[in-house]
């Protein structure tokens, strides 16, 4: 599960995973950050691809937060890549009670008797750019680069005449198109090309239309 903590304001990008031992900390990050690093016991640390990694650097005492609530941990130091830090076993241990909603992404725990869960920071997320999950009003802007199909020289216009659909499908379409005309996400076209349109089944059971 991933979630995003802070450390001295600055983002930083966790996985919560109970398959780890150890809580660990990028060793390029945890230099970004100024992180004061010792010298400890060699632990050889296995990686996803199978890989066994020697490391001898910690941070003990690293303090992030989540919510606004702050956390103090022992990470060991080591080259991750894809993820910033990683809280294992070693930090879920010092939570108590978790509960786990893999359906949901959603972890509950409480922390000095403070409920926490990391649903908030989705909200949060959601909030913070509304304007990207804003069903679309207008027809896409230009770009510096518009997208061109280009033809061989003399190739008559493509013109797909259009197949029977099955009653269910052809009302989606109907409705699909109705709405997105109102939107302003299409308008109607004199171009003399034409393509066919396929209905893909969603998660919640409606329809989308691909050109």
């Amino acid at each position: 599960m991933r979630v995003t903590g802070k450390v001295r304001n600055q983002e930083v990008h966790v996985l919560i995973e109970s398959g780890s031992t150890h809580n660990f900390v990028d060793e390029e990050v945890a230099r970004r950050l100024g992180c004061r690093m010792s010298t400890t016991y060699p632990l050889e640390v296995s990686v996803a691809n199978g890989e066994k990694i020697l490391t001898t650097k910690a941070c003990k005492g690293f303090k992030w937060q989540l919510h606004g609530v702050k956390f103090n941990v022992d990470v060991m130091v080591v080259p991750l890549g894809g993820c910033e830090m990683v809280l294992g076993v070693q930090w879920l241990a010092s939570l108590g009670p978790v509960s786990w909603d893999f359906r949901e992404l959603r972890m509950d725990f409480c922390f000095k008797g403070k409920k926490l869960n990391n649903s908030r920071i989705l909200a949060e997320v959601l909030n913070k750019y509304s304007d990207v999950f804003e069903e679309p009003k207008t027809l896409p802007p230009h770009r510096a680069h518009d997208h061109n199909i280009h033809l061989k020289p003399g190739t008559s216009p493509i013109n797909v005449r259009p197949y029977r659909y099955p009653v269910i499908q052809k009302d989606a379409i109907e409705q699909n198109t109705k709405e997105m005309l109102e939107n302003g996400v299409v308008q109607h076209s004199q171009s003399p090309f034409s393509s066919l349109v396929v209905l893909v089944k969603k998660k919640d059971g409606s329809w989308r239309l691909c050109v």
